[in-house]
């Protein structure tokens, strides 16, 4: 509704990093200057790349220094506004030149609405705020959303994506894993009896969220990731509900997954999406993806191309001596790609995931304040899908308004009325990665606070939660 919560009134009081006692402020003032470093690296590497492969092309080589130049002053700009605490800036790309042509001949320049919603947004929820006053959700998105913006202002670096060199990284640094778990059970993924493992390693595929690896040694990354395994560490768990409901209702309807992160974690959804469609339990799947790079290792429509490339090719991935012995999974791949041809598999992707707000907006039909573009996701979700899988932290700070709910609030109560009234059934798949946790009954809170010796048990990856509702249409 128009006049419920927003980002700077959720319904309860929101996390920011002017509080040093969660996680807001390490990620704030420790990860995101070195979030930041690691895109200007990149940069600089993919100019000098660039102009090593075309060096008879000089202007070309010049234009493309300049115009990485431009980005890397607004980059070290923006590393400097965080680390000294300045308020929020509007974004700066207020029009879209299109190579469209008004009746004079003239190009057509079309207003940004999306920028524009961010800048009022900024002007009228977070006036003056600085990346610590303002909502950690709100700060972090709008994070992300200023260096697209800084990217694609230079003409060159149109559709470049920052992070993908960490990205294809982390897939080939766990590919023999994925790829022996593929192989040993690719002939038996119809089987009913393995969805509830196939669901558990797509929950802990979550594990591998670069913007979490931020500033980690490799050791902490290796350590971080060995303790995500199992069901011991689910501190909410529903599978058996989850299970009961998909083999026994689910009735070959259409899924939906709202993805978080790709490669390892994207092959293992895919997995598990392969399970339901094998199974009966599924005749169409929707991947909802984000529209452009985020929070470092997110999915975006492109990152299935070069998965899919690498699991049938590894040689895409691989070069020289690391391609020796490499296998793979190129069955697999084929009944994917199939699956895609005929849209029994559909990757989509919409402005509302990269936004800043939480996903109980979605079901704000009667708000001046929503666009079309989310109306139409909304009634679409609403209407045509009988599964909602959400994956991931952000997904579930977002469907939790990331607000301090104490945590024994059922889970259903923190998605918000409106919301839950409408919504089909809802899955969430998330690893522990932020403050915000719901559906803990006071004994497994209080457990945990005594082993994590605090609240690093919230975010340190180590636990995670399994957590079904049904939606308000299937109990009426």
């Amino acid at each position: 509704m128009a006049d419920g919560p927003s980002a700077s009134q959720p319904p309860f009081p929101f996390y920011s990093a002017a509080e040093k006692d969660g996680f807001a402020f390490p990620t704030v003032s420790q990860r995101w200057p070195v979030i930041v470093t690691n895109i200007i690296d990149d940069i600089h590497r993919t100019v000098d790349e660039n102009a090593a492969s075309s060096p008879t092309n000089s202007d070309v080589d010049g234009e493309q220094r300049r115009q990485g130049s431009a980005v890397i002053a607004k980059l070290e700009a923006l590393k400097y506004d965080i680390q000294h605490g300045k308020p929020i800036a509007p974004l700066e790309n207020l029009y879209i030149h299109t190579t469209a042509k008004n009746q004079d001949g003239t190009p057509l320049i079309l207003e940004d609405t999306d920028t524009r919603a961010w800048n009022d947004a900024i002007r009228q929820v977070f006036p003056g705020a600085t990346y610590y006053s303002a909502s950690w959700l709100f700060a972090e998105c709008y994070l992300y959303r200023r260096i697209f913006d800084i990217i694609s202002a230079q003409p060159l670096f149109k559709g470049y994506d920052p992070f993908l060199r960490q990205k294809k990284s982390a897939l080939k640094d766990s590919f023999d894993g994925i790829v022996s778990v593929g192989r040993e059970l690719d002939a038996s993924l119809g089987d009913p009896s393995l969805l509830r493992e196939l669901l558990v390693l797509s929950l802990w595929g979550n594990a591998t969220d670069l913007s979490m690896f931020a500033g980690l040694s490799s050791d902490e990354k290796k350590l971080m990731l060995s303790e995500s395994v199992g069901e011991t560490n689910i501190v909410s768990n529903h599978l058996d509900q989850i299970v009961a409901f998909i083999q026994n209702e689910l009735d070959g309807k259409r899924v939906d997954f709202i993805l978080d992160n790709a490669g390892v974690e994207l092959f293992y959804d895919m997995m598990l999406a392969d399970h339901l469609h094998q199974s009966g339990r599924a005749s169409v799947t929707v991947f909802h993806c984000k529209s452009i790079p985020w929070f470092v290792s997110d999915t975006t429509p492109a990152d299935f191309g070069w998965l899919l490339d690498g699991l049938e090719a590894p040689e895409t991935l691989f070069a020289g001596a690391e391609m020796e012995l490499r296998q793979n999974l190129s069955n697999m791949v084929q009944r994917w790609r199939t699956y895609l041809m005929r849209n029994q598999w559909v990757v989509t992707s919409s402005p509302f995931w990269s936004s800043w707000k939480a996903h109980r907006h979605l079901a704000d039909v009667d708000s001046k304040n929503t666009d079309v573009s989310t109306l139409q996701l909304w009634r679409e979700l609403a209407t045509k899908s009988a599964l909602l899988i959400f994956k991931g932290d952000l997904n579930y700070r977002k469907l939790v308004y990331d607000c301090k709910f104490p945590a024994t609030t059922p889970f259903s109560e923190s998605l918000g009325e409106t919301f839950a009234r409408a919504c089909p059934p809802i899955v969430a798949l998330r690893t522990n990665k932020s403050d915000p946790c719901v559906g803990i009954s006071a004994a497994k809170e209080e457990e945990l606070v005594k082993l994590a010796g605090g609240d690093s048990w919230r975010w340190s990856g180590k636990f995670a939660v399994a957590q079904f509702y049904r939606g308000f249409k299937m109990l009426v």
